[in-house]
């Protein structure tokens, strides 16, 4: 999911050229240009995660594998810090587009005491395991502001969210044919197991100006259904405060709490993934 880099990037390009532009077409006072009724806003900064979860499940057609605790069994650490991008377009007083891009990558490596059954091929023996999950998400959605004064704007949105998980493991493991004749003892990596799940989401948000330069923000994302091969459950709320510290630049922070539940049904089974996390943000705002 490189290309999402390169979309965050001509993201950026658009708000700097539309900055320009502005400068040279608009001289407003910073009262006129609150965040009320800002065009272009551009959120870049970390996301810090605090607490994790998650599990891991990989069903074959003839086998029901045990779900698999990435942080208690295998010993992996909170996510990594990593950058967050979220932007918007606001194209009419009412309406507007967002955009939000993060990546989230975790490791471990841990001493089991007992065999580790992952699927019908594969089954871990005691001794030193090592994984990896990494998690990239891009989100997509559309705003209608139903409500909104220099004080308070409410909104209902939907769009897109699109998650992509990929994990895997190594270590010495016994291995199998799929009829469950032994094919030997090795060191052995299963990786690729991944699932793609992109989940229709709603929400509603809210924005509310204490003063013209401090603001709150809340938002949440939920849905839950199944369509084509995916089957998901999602919840993203998040609740920040940022300052205004110049007229077109700002400063903010806050907490982010993501829930999501995804299964895909493969050729030969069904992946699945149970992730929480709960982190911190801190950013630099741009907006005109």
């Amino acid at each position: 999911m490189k290309r999402l880099l390169i979309a965050s990037t001509m993201v950026a390009s658009l708000f700097a050229s539309s900055s320009l532009l502005a400068a040279e077409t608009s001289d407003t006072d910073s009262t006129n240009k609150s965040w009320g009724m800002d065009k272009y806003y551009l959120r870049i900064g970390a996301f810090i995660p605090l607490a994790s979860r998650t599990q891991v499940r990989a069903d074959t057609n003839y086998f029901l594998s045990a779900t698999i605790d990435t942080e208690k069994t295998l010993g992996q650490d909170r996510p990594d810090i990593t950058p967050r991008i979220e932007a918007y377009w606001r194209y009419h007083p009412n309406h507007s587009l967002g955009f939000t891009y993060y990546k989230l990558d975790q490791n471990g490596s841990k001493i089991i005491e007992e065999e580790l059954v992952f699927d019908e091929e594969t089954t871990f023996l005691a001794g030193e395991v090592n994984s990896y999950l990494n998690q990239e998400t891009l989100k997509l959605d559309y705003t209608y502001s139903f409500y909104r004064t220099n004080k308070v704007e409410l909104g209902l949105s939907a769009g897109l969210h699109i998650t992509e998980f990929d994990f895997g493991i190594s270590g010495e493991a016994n291995t199998f044919e799929p009829d469950g004749t032994p094919i030997g003892t090795g060191v052995f990596a299963k990786t690729g197991v991944d699932v793609t799940a992109p989940l229709p989401v709603v929400g509603f948000k809210l924005n509310y100006n204490f003063t013209p330069r401090t603001r709150l923000l809340y938002k949440t994302d939920i849905f839950a259904l199944r369509f084509d091969k995916y089957k998901g459950s999602l919840v993203d709320t998040g609740i920040m405060v940022e300052y205004q510290a110049w007229k077109h630049v700002g400063i903010g922070g806050g907490l982010n709490s993501i829930q999501i539940q995804a299964e895909s049904d493969e050729d030969n089974g069904t992946v699945g993934f149970q992730n929480r996390v709960l982190g911190a943000q801190l950013y630099l705002t741009l907006n005109y």
